[in-house]
């Protein structure tokens, strides 16, 4: 009971990971977590250097090193635990209030009470998406493998054809090229007499190409790249990760992700940067008698900044009922309406969140 009360305050470093633990074993929800690392994410978004892990915060605020090879005796441990066991986990719980008094302390200099308390409020949340998993449809997604291989010897086959006058062909007819090789690719585009600036290109830079991509040998390389992608991110690793026990995909993540506060993928498997492409996306489904609902804030980061500069034209363009972004794009290109379909609308956005 006391561990599932919210109104019973529980420290800690990591908590998510205590949150499964507990729930795992024992079948127990933490409620009132208050996770320090949360409140030094907060406190150095975006200037983060010395991490936010329990060893990193002990030596902050509390000046402590602690010797981590008992740390490591805990790996695949039998038995009985040690004194020397018990005095490390003892002396790592004591020193989480010690942390907390300077980390509360700075949070109210900051005034970022609200910001901290939002992230622990909502560490359940992240912690049973977590553990309760996704379902994946292995059929439509081997599917899904078979048409990106099948898409990638195409775009293979296209991207031969501006580079076939210069490489030869090996003993199974495959052109001698290797895309990933950047100087091959390099050499290939000088032989076809690109330039860059009024001279010969020099190098393959996301910068150089930029300034090219117009030409349809850039247009079908990064076509084959986009296509090499899919096949190594969206593949036999998602079939992989499916947990034998719950017949489900346990996508890790941190809560608090990135300097502006944005969920990001823990470990090899991103469950946050699944394709728009409706294959992709159609291919996680959930049980008989469930329904999966999509939510989804447009521009929310724009809206906090519209909210608390109180800047009249933002302002105004969220109040005027149309897409912020295309509200934007009519003004920059003197339109009296822009359609989410325009292509002006993308560099419109990457222009309003820049």
């Amino acid at each position: 009971p006391w561990l599932e009360d919210e109104a019973a305050p529980k420290l800690g470093v990591n908590l998510t990971f205590d949150w499964l633990m507990a729930k795992g074993y024992s079948g127990i929800e933490l409620e009132g977590c208050w996770d320090l690392m949360f409140a030094e994410q907060a406190l150095t978004a975006g200037l983060q250097k010395g991490g936010v892990g329990l060893e990193a915060l002990s030596s902050k605020y509390a000046g402590i090193t602690r010797d981590k090879s008992l740390q490591k005796s805990f790996i695949g441990h039998q038995g009985e635990f040690s004194t020397g066991q018990l005095d490390y986990t003892a002396e790592d719980t004591a020193g989480l209030f010690t942390i907390a008094d300077g980390i509360k302390k700075r949070i109210q200099e900051e005034g970022l009470q609200r910001v901290w308390k939002m992230e622990n409020r909502a560490l359940p949340a992240f912690a049973e998406v977590t553990y309760y998993g996704q379902k994946l449809d292995v059929p439509k997604w081997q599917k899904n493998m078979e048409d990106n291989q099948r898409i990638f010897v195409e775009q293979m086959l296209e991207l031969d054809k501006h580079f076939e006058p210069y490489f030869d062909r090996d003993l199974f007819g495959k052109l001698d090229i290797n895309y990933k090789s950047q100087p091959q690719v390099l050499f290939g585009l000088q032989m076809m007499g690109i330039r860059v600036d009024e001279k010969t290109i020099a190098d393959t830079s996301k910068e150089t190409q930029k300034k090219i991509q117009h030409l349809p040998v850039i247009i079908e390389l990064e076509k084959y790249r986009k296509a090499k992608r899919l096949i190594e991110a969206y593949g036999q690793n998602f079939l992989d990760a499916i947990n034998p026990a719950t017949g489900r995909i346990h996508f890790a993540s941190w809560q608090y992700g990135t300097a502006t506060g944005r969920t990001a993928a823990k470990g090899d498997l991103n469950g946050y940067n699944i394709p728009r492409d409706k294959r992709f996306r159609h291919a996680f489904i959930t049980d008989d008698g469930r329904l999966i609902s999509t939510v989804d804030w447009s521009g929310a980061e724009l809206r906090i900044m519209a909210d608390l500069s109180r800047d009249p034209l933002m302002v105004r363009g969220f109040n005027s009922g149309v897409d912020f972004h295309c509200f934007v794009a009519a003004m920059l290109f003197g339109r009296e309406k822009v359609e989410k379909s325009d292509p002006i609308r993308q560099p419109t956005k990457t222009l309003n969140f820049g």
